[in-house]
C-alpha cells in the first residue's frame, strides 16, 4: 500500500538526497549499510553493517536536533523523584520518563505504569496517544549501573531517542542513544540536554570501524566492531599541533621548517563539538606552513593560505546550523632550521624560532595568514643576513622584525600605478623609524 515506507539508496555522491522514505531509509555506501530517518524533533543516520563498497564514498553516523535542546535541570527532578521510588525493603524499583518537546517548552511526565525491580511497562493505549510528543523516553535503573539491556533493545523500536540513569544513590550515570526502528547510535549528553545535569559518569560515544559488526541488538549495546571513545568525562580546553619536517635539498644541505600552534575552545562547559574536526583543521594548518618554506626556498610562486581554515559549512553531528568556530588559535611558534653547504668541506647551520600571541588576529583567516606570512618573513630574512655573511658578502641589509604591513592608499595620489589607479605602496620604514615588534611606537 505504501511503497515509500521504507525506501533504498545507493550513496554516489555527496550530499544526500532528500530522505523520500515515510519510515526509515537504508543507504549503501562505500564503508557499509547506513538507515536513516527524519522526525519532527531530529535527523539522525546511523550504521548497520561495515564493509567494503568498492567506488561509493564514504559516509559518517550522523545526528541533527530540528528543535532546542532540553533543559537539564529536568534531570535532577528525573533523579529526585527516581530515588523515591523506594519498595518496602528500601530497594529501588524502576521508573519510566517520558520528555514532551511542544517546540520551544518540553515538560517531563511519568506515565500510568506497572514497575517492579527489574522492569517497567506501560500501557498501549498511553504509548500510542502521546507518541507524536515524545522526543525522549528515559527509565531509571535504581542503584544498577546505566545500561541498556536485551529488553531495553527488544522494547525501544522506534524513531526516538532513549536514555537510562541508573546508580541514583551513588554516583548517579546517565547512557543515551538515538534509536531508529531497532537500530541505534550512543550519544553524548549534550547532544540533546543543555548540559550533563547530575551525571557524573557520561556517555560513550561509539565510532565505526571497517570491521563487521551487528546492529546493536546485543545486550548492553556492545557493538562488535565500534571502538568506545570516552569523551563527556573530559572536558577539552584546547590543545597543540607540532609539525616538523626535515626537507632534503640536495648538495648536502637541508631545510627544517617546524611550527606549533596552540588552540583553545570557546565551547561552554559541558557542551560538545567535533574534536575530530577541530583537529584536522589545525594539522592541516601546520602542513601548509611547513610546505610553504619549502615552496619559497624552491622560487615557486605558488600561493599557500597559511590561515585556519573555516569549519566545514552548515550543522555538524553535535551542532546546529550557524554555530560558531568551537575553537581559534592563540599561540604560534614557528622555527626555521637551514643547513648551507659553503664549499670546500664548510657549512653552516641556521636556526631561529619566535613565539607569538595571535588570538586578536585569530577571528579572521584572511589576516592570520598576513600574520603568519609576517613571522615567516622574519624568520627568513635573519636567515639570509647570516648566509649572506658566511658567504663573505656582508649583511644582506635585511629587516629582522616584523616587516610592516604594506597598506594600498586608494583615496587618490600624485603617483600613478601601472593600471592608472592612483595609489602609493609605502616602501620599508627607513631604520630609525622601524616599528619593535612589528608595532610602531
Amino acid at each position: 500500500m505504501f511503497d515509500n515506507l521504507v525506501t533504498y539508496h545507493i550513496h554516489k555522491r555527496h550530499p544526500l538526497p532528500a530522505n523520500d522514505a515515510l519510515a526509515y531509509q537504508y543507504v549503501l555506501a562505500g564503508n557499509g549499510v547506513f538507515v536513516r530517518a527524519e522526525t519532527r524533533f531530529f535527523t539522525a543516520l546511523l550504521p548497520v553493517t561495515a564493509c567494503t563498497v568498492r567506488g561509493l564514498p564514504p559516509l559518517r553516523p550522523q545526528f541533527q536536533r530540528l528543535v532546542p535542546r532540553i533543559p537539564a535541570r529536568l534531570l535532577d527532578a528525573v533523579l529526585a523523584d527516581a530515588r523515591r521510588a523506594r519498595r518496602l525493603d528500601h530497594g529501588l524499583s524502576e521508573v519510566l520518563y517520558q520528555f514532551h518537546h511542544q517546540g520551544r517548552a518540553v515538560e517531563v511526565k511519568k506515565p500510568s505504569q506497572q514497575t517492579t525491580p527489574t522492569s517497567v511497562a506501560t500501557s498501549v493505549t498511553t504509548a500510542v496517544a502521546d507518541a507524536d510528543r515524545i522526543i525522549c523516553d528515559l527509565h531509571s535503573h535504581g542503584n544498577m549501573r546505566a545500561f541498556f539491556s536485551q529488553t531495553d533493545n527488544a522494547d525501544e523500536q522506534g524513531a526516538r531517542l532513549y536514555a537510562v540513569i541508573g546508580r541514583v544513590d551513588s554516583g548517579p550515570e546517565m547512557r543515551l542513544r538515538v534509536g531508529v526502528y531497532g537500530y541505534w547510535l550512543a550519544l553524548p549528553l549534550t547532544a540533546v540536554f543543555t548540559n550533563n545535569g547530575p551525571s557524573k559518569i557520561y556517555t560513550r560515544r561509539k565510532k565505526m570501524t571497517n570491521n563487521g559488526h551487528n546492529n546493536g541488538r546485543a545486550a548492553n549495546d556492545d557493538y562488535t566492531g565500534f571502538t568506545y571513545e570516552l569523551e563527556e568525562p573530559i572536558a577539552v580546553k584546547g590543545f597543540s599541533v607540532t609539525y616538523d619536517r626535515k626537507f632534503n635539498t640536495g648538495n648536502f644541505e637541508s631545510l627544517n621548517p617546524a611550527i606549533t600552534i596552540w588552540v583553545k575552545s570557546i565551547v561552554p562547559e559541558g557542551e560538545a563539538f567535533d574534536l575530530h574536526h577541530a583537529k584536522e583543521r589545525v594539522r592541516r594548518m601546520a602542513r601548509e606552513n611547513v610546505r610553504a618554506q619549502l615552496l619559497r626556498l624552491q622560487g615557486n610562486p605558488e600561493v599557500v593560505f597559511l590561515g585556519l581554515q573555516p569549519p566545514l559549512s552548515g550543522p555538524t553531528v553535535f551542532t546546529g546550523a550557524g554555530s560558531p568556530d568551537p575553537i581559534f588559535v592563540r599561540t604560534v611558534s614557528v622555527s626555521l632550521t637551514y643547513k648551507v653547504n659553503l664549499g670546500d668541506y664548510n657549512s653552516i647551520t641556521l636556526g631561529y624560532t619566535d613565539w607569538h600571541d595571535v588570538r586578536y588576529v585569530a577571528h579572521s583567516p584572511g589576516e592570520l595568514h598576513m600574520a603568519l606570512d609576517r613571522m615567516w618573513q622574519s624568520l627568513w630574512a635573519n636567515v639570509e643576513d647570516e648566509i649572506s655573511r658566511a658567504q663573505g658578502k656582508g649583511g644582506s641589509g635585511g629587516f629582522f622584525g616584523l616587516p610592516a604591513i604594506t597598506v594600498e592608499d586608494l583615496t587618490g595620489s600624485s603617483k600613478e600605478s601601472a593600471n592608472g589607479h592612483g595609489f602609493v605602496v609605502p616602501a620599508m620604514p627607513a631604520a630609525s623609524a622601524r616599528p619593535v615588534n612589528g608595532r610602531h611606537i
